[in-house]
């Protein structure tokens, strides 16, 4: 028996759904036992016609200088996979 396109919406949204209720709760837990946050610094080699080096970044927040790029580490995200999704503008 074929499922209908209704069927498989309704299955995809109770599986997104699912997933967002997991991750209230997942952060809920994380917010209790006060796990603390994981930050990844990442180089950005940076390879040009002329020269070549490392991307900076300038700070926003105190302590105001010049730093490496870092991030926070979200939850179900990997230390491989998280610093290479949010790039600094």
């Amino acid at each position: 028996m074929k499922a209908s396109i209704f069927d498989y919406l309704l299955n995809k949204l109770v599986v997104e759904n699912t997933l967002k209720i997991l991750e209230k709760l997942l952060i809920r837990l994380w917010k209790m036992i006060k796990i603390p946050f994981l930050a990844v610094n990442r180089i950005i080699k940076l390879y040009d016609e002329n020269s070549k080096g490392i991307v900076l970044i300038e700070r926003q927040n105190k302590p105001y200088e010049i730093a490496i790029s870092c991030r926070f580490v979200d939850i179900c995200e990997t230390v491989e996979i998280g610093p290479a999704t949010r790039n600094h503008t």
